[in-house]
């Protein structure tokens, strides 16, 4: 899985897409499911390339799973890192 949009800091919206595009010796790749890890509902697309944003820091588990046409599955995953927001420093100097 290939991640874009990170280091991300929350709410953040990154896009996924399968590493290599996925390829079917005996026919196509009809739809991707993808699975981002946070509780929200699976997206069920036929792009190889989706966005999703999360709304809190965490670490995620993204799944994507590649169906042909035949309705043979194959699943790939990757860990995805959404860090909180860290307040910036202040200076001051008085003369």
């Amino acid at each position: 899985i290939k991640v874009y949009g990170l280091p991300a800091i929350a709410p953040a919206r990154i896009g996924v897409a399968p590493y290599e595009t996925a390829t079917d010796p005996d026919g196509f790749i009809s739809q991707y499911v993808y699975n981002w890890g946070d509780g929200s509902q699976p997206l069920v697309s036929s792009n190889g390339y989706e966005e999703h944003e999360y709304t809190a820091p965490g670490n995620y588990q993204i799944k994507i799973t590649a169906i042909d046409n035949f309705g043979g599955r194959a699943e790939k995953t990757g860990l995805v890192s959404i860090s909180e927001n860290q307040k910036p420093i202040a200076g001051l100097r008085v003369y």
